[in-house]
């Protein structure tokens, strides 16, 4: 399947099952890279698709979303694409796509997957705390940014010491969903 398919294919109306049939097309035509590549908007506009915002923005969101399906789908497959979303992550500007890599990152450290050097935890420490500060971000994004903090605080000290402030960030007018993960926290770190 080409790139041009598969961004006509990410941009069909959705409908009941989406995700799951477009992880499967990722799956089953190794269409990792290049998800990742138009979840950050890396590769060039197909020509039979006007370069609109709305455009950027759905193609952008959607491929993360199949990429997401894709890795909980065979995990074994995606393995080879790791370091390239490892690279990519900070590249995401798109709102809507942070989720996607925040959950696949977060799983891929929680499963121990994965073993970063040092600069890689950081730089992926610094983009999901700036995930986290963003008063833009969606709650589910700030929820994945705290876990990958929570996760890659024993690697770095720096986050260990910036723990209780991101803490104190999500309690201010905390949701629901916030809520209910920081109760998960250390008693001694719960607000």
């Amino acid at each position: 399947m080409t790139r041009d398919h598969f961004v006509q294919l990410l941009l069909s109306d959705i409908t009941s099952g989406y995700g799951a049939r477009m992880g499967r097309v990722v799956v089953e035509n190794n269409l990792y890279a290049t998800a990742i590549d138009l979840s950050i908007e890396g590769l060039p506009f197909p020509r039979s698709i006007p370069s609109t915002a709305t455009n950027r923005h759905k193609i952008a969101f959607r491929a993360a979303y199949a990429l997401e399906h894709a890795f909980f789908i065979d995990m074994e497959r995606f393995s080879p694409h790791i370091p390239f979303l490892i690279g990519a992550f900070s590249k995401a500007k798109n709102r809507s796509v942070h989720r996607h890599f925040g959950k696949i990152t977060s799983t891929l450290l929680r499963k121990k997957r994965i073993v970063l050097p040092l600069e890689q935890s950081s730089a992926l420490a610094e983009t999901a705390a700036l995930w986290l500060s963003d008063p833009k971000s969606k709650v589910a994004v700030k929820v994945l940014s705290f876990d990958l903090l929570s996760l890659l605080a024993p690697y770095l000290p720096w986050v260990s010491d910036l723990l209780p402030d991101a803490i104190g960030l999500l309690s201010n007018n905390p949701t629901p969903g916030i809520i209910a993960r920081l109760n998960r926290c250390p008693r001694e770190t719960r607000f």
